[in-house]
């Protein structure tokens, strides 16, 4: 009954309200209010509810009542809010950020590409349309290097540099190629990279003769090193050697001369030479005795001479030959100088050898003038002999160098 009775009071008022049926405030005077159409008192925003005041009409009534005002919807037509998933606007009135985003419409800015490099990535960026949100990805094809830079090097060898980012090819070895830097040696440079060894030496081979020389005159002779450079030196005096230069042929100016040696013991050792004559084809003969190259018959004695010729003062001789024959009893060598009126200059060199048949080797050196000669005679003292492989040589070792002829 009570809940009954209190919703028809509550009817009863909302009526009265609506109407205008109640108290103006006075006892004595109620009457039915006559509202207005209302006044908005507080503007309603997107965050607030606003106010809708209504004043009675009736003259002499003070009241009023109040309607709120619903709130107007935001107007996201203000700055956008974004972040990698999207976009929204925000409210021009309050700030609110739209709740409903929206994915991005990304397109490359291609101003700001920045091309992958041999040792680098690159980078794209991308530009949100709408919101200007910015958002950037790795360009990781990086091109290859490009190895046309300069070259890098050591003893090991080369490689050349990428010419944008420097880095270093693999190393090749190089390809070396004497250099000549002149008398003090040569280097051998990379033909490639240009890379130098240390300065070396010239290594020089065996020289090619330019001027021959001569018993009396040294020769000259070219030597060059793998590297090009050249050098002239002067030979060493050419040996008057037997064994190359015998000649069967009658030549006046021929230096070497052969024939037998008459000797004398007393009362001074003395001989006195007689040139052979008679020749083979290979030989000269005297009497019994056959003098040829590399070989010599002797009866009793034969002699080989050498005209020592102009400005040499001092000889070495090198001698070496094998004895034997039919009877190798004892046989000996003297050697002597003799001057151009037959006097024997100082005294004999003497090698002799008992009679086994072996191998007899000799050296040395005889101080000597210019027209003179050395001779070498051969001795046996059983008769006939036979001298084999015989070698004997004269090389002018005087210090001082020959005038030019």
């Amino acid at each position: 009954m009570k809940k009954l009775f209190a919703a028809v009071s509550a009817a009863v008022m909302l009526f009265g309200a609506v109407s205008g049926f109640t108290a103006c405030g006075k006892e004595e005077d109620e009457h039915a209010h006559i509202w207005n159409e209302g006044e908005i008192t507080l503007a309603a925003t997107c965050t607030q509810t606003g106010v809708k005041t209504f004043l009675c009409t009736v003259e002499g009534c003070t009241e009023s009542y109040e309607e709120s005002v619903e709130k107007i919807a935001h107007d996201f037509t203000g700055e956008w809010i974004g972040d990698e998933n999207g976009h929204a606007r925000k409210c021009v009135n309050c700030g609110t950020v739209n709740s409903e985003s929206e994915s991005h419409n990304f397109e490359e800015d291609a101003e700001r590409y920045v091309a992958a490099t041999c040792n680098s990535d690159g980078e794209k960026v991308y530009v949100c349309r709408d919101c200007g949100a910015e958002k950037t990805e790795k360009v990781t094809e990086r091109p290859a290097h490009d190895f046309t830079g300069e070259w890098a090097g050591d003893e090991n060898g080369h490689a050349r540099k990428c010419v944008n980012c420097g880095t270093i090819d693999e190393k090749n070895t190089h390809n070396f190629t004497y250099t000549d830097i002149g008398a003090d040696g040569h280097k051998e440079v990379c033909t490639d990279c240009g890379y130098g060894s240390a300065l070396s030496a010239h290594e020089f081979g065996e020289g090619t003769v330019i001027t021959q020389a001569t018993f009396n005159k040294k020769g000259e002779a070219e030597y060059s090193c793998v590297c090009g450079h050249t050098k002239t030196e002067a030979t060493d005096y050419a040996a008057a050697n037997y064994g190359e230069q015998f000649t069967v042929s009658p030549d006046e100016n021929h230096a070497w001369s052969y024939g037998k040696a008459d000797y004398v013991w007393s009362p001074a050792e003395n001989f006195t030479f007689t040139a052979a004559t008679d020749t083979t084809d290979d030989a000269w003969k005297i009497g019994n005795s056959e003098i040829k190259a590399g070989w010599i018959n002797a009866d009793n004695n034969v002699a080989i001479g050498y005209k020592i010729p102009e400005g040499v003062t001092k000889i070495k001789f090198d001698l070496s030959y094998t004895g034997g024959g039919e009877d190798p009893g004892r046989f000996d060598i003297r050697i002597w100088r003799m001057a151009p009126d037959g006097t024997l200059q100082g005294n004999s060199i003497f090698i002799g050898k008992n009679p086994d048949g072996g191998k007899v080797e000799n050296s040395g050196e005889i101080e000597t003038n210019a027209g003179e000669t050395v001779y070498l005679i051969f001795f046996h003292e059983g008769g006939w002999s036979q001298v084999d492989n015989f070698y004997y040589s004269l090389t002018n070792i005087t210090p001082e160098a020959l005038p030019e002829e």
